[in-house]
């Protein structure tokens, strides 16, 4: 047998124009065809059964490598094995190991746009990976998919773990997800390292990122110096945390307010809630004069500028997390109260001055109870009581003193 092996001569093989099979030996034959288009098959017998394995086109295939490949297929089948499937595992073997270089940036968008179709909105899709872009693509965006380990996950998290808890909380979850989409992908064969039953022996839970496990918040009497101290500054974010404080609002529904979720006419604002995971609930919230005339203020011949109500700086989004913070810190407020505070003096202030019914309180913090049926009927109803209870708590922000106009009259 070995003395039939190798055949042609490369200058055979250049030449080679009429069409047919040209043996070179040990089942190895350049085929040519009209054109001429030449390629490399590998023939053999197993058992009764003739196959053709082609092996690839010369221009990609030289006659040195044909040869090393039909060796290769020939201990195969010496060893009584078949060449067929042993290619076809060296093909997959090679697809897993292309996959397994695909990037985590890369693993990370196709999990995006695979399941970005079956998220609550758009606005949620677009904050899903725009968390990745901030706080992950820059440590590890780059490292291979399987690559990612443990000391990778601690690289991201770490340095978010304790000033935005919260956000961190969220990322890990996300990272988890798409290391479990490239486990059934086949793109990682090795333990999800961002796991939180994992995770939870070296990072605290999320509580533990604050020592007092609550916000600070700012005592009602104090609000309205802070107010006046914000009017004094230009920055977008000054106007955001005024907002914020007359709508007592949460710090996010305040930094991603639309314009189309405002009506200046009816003086409303919409907001997006979930109810225990659910479906959104449009909640209406009430706006005082001095919100309306806040967010008058803001527009351009009339007009909003731009989609967001606080755009940041390059008007295509809405200020970050951390902006009204930063303002706090600029102006000297840091160490009395966080933005989230402000709802905690809200309430104080309803509760101890006002008499207002809890249940409208709860409803101006966006705290939505109770079944779909009850929720249409605090829109229609307890909406004109929570725009009292607003309008009292604006002025009393604005000027500091109670006005009188603040005592539910409850019918008989």
């Amino acid at each position: 047998m070995f003395r039939t092996l190798h055949r042609l001569k490369p200058l055979t093989v250049d030449r080679a124009k009429e069409t047919g099979r040209y043996a070179d030996g040990g089942g190895l034959y350049l085929i040519v065809k009209p054109g001429p288009r030449k390629s490399w098959a590998f023939i053999y017998r197993r058992g009764a059964k003739m196959t053709e394995l082609g092996l690839g086109g010369l221009i990609d295939v030289p006659l040195v490598s044909a040869r090393e490949d039909a060796a290769e297929l020939r201990k195969v089948l010496s060893d009584g094995g078949d060449p067929k499937a042993h290619r076809e595992r060296k093909r997959q073997a090679r697809a897993l190991e292309d996959a397994r270089t695909i990037s985590f940036e890369t693993a990370a968008r196709a999990y995006h746009a695979r399941h970005k179709v079956n998220w609550r909105s758009d606005r949620h899709a677009r904050q899903w990976i725009r968390g990745l872009e901030l706080h992950v693509f820059p440590s590890i965006g780059s490292l291979g998919v399987g690559a990612v380990d443990l000391a990778a996950v601690k690289k991201v998290l770490e340095p978010i773990w304790y000033t935005i808890p919260r956000i961190a909380q969220v990322i890990r979850a996300h990272i988890e997800a798409v290391l479990n989409m490239a486990y059934v992908d086949g793109q990682r064969s090795a333990d999800n390292p961002a796991r939180w039953d994992l995770l939870k022996h070296t990072l605290p839970a999320r509580k533990g990122a604050r020592m007092a496990g609550h916000f600070r918040a700012l005592p009602y009497s104090a609000v309205p110096a802070l107010l006046k101290a914000l009017e004094a500054q230009d920055a977008v974010s000054a106007a955001c945390m005024r907002f914020t404080i007359l709508t007592a609002a949460r710090t996010k529904e305040a930094l991603t307010c639309r314009w189309s979720d405002v009506d200046l006419t009816k003086r409303i604002r919409v907001v997006e809630i979930l109810k225990g995971g659910g479906e959104p609930w449009q909640h209406q919230v009430p706006l005082s004069d001095q919100a309306v005339l806040l967010l008058r203020s803001l527009l351009i011949d009339d007009k909003p500028a731009f989609e967001y109500v606080f755009p940041n700086r390059t008007g295509r989004g809405c200020l970050g997390q951390s902006a009204m913070l930063s303002l706090l810190s600029r102006i000297g407020w840091n160490d009395r109260t966080t933005t989230h505070g402000i709802r905690a003096a809200f309430k104080t202030w309803a509760t101890e001055r006002t008499n207002y019914p809890r249940e409208v309180v709860e409803l101006c913090l966006s705290h939505v109870q109770g079944d779909p049926l009850e929720r249409a009927y605090q829109r229609g109803d307890i909406i004109e009581k929570r725009r009292q209870l607003m309008q009292a708590w604006a002025d009393y922000c604005e000027t500091g003193e109670q006005t009188a106009n603040n005592v539910v009259a409850i019918r008989a």
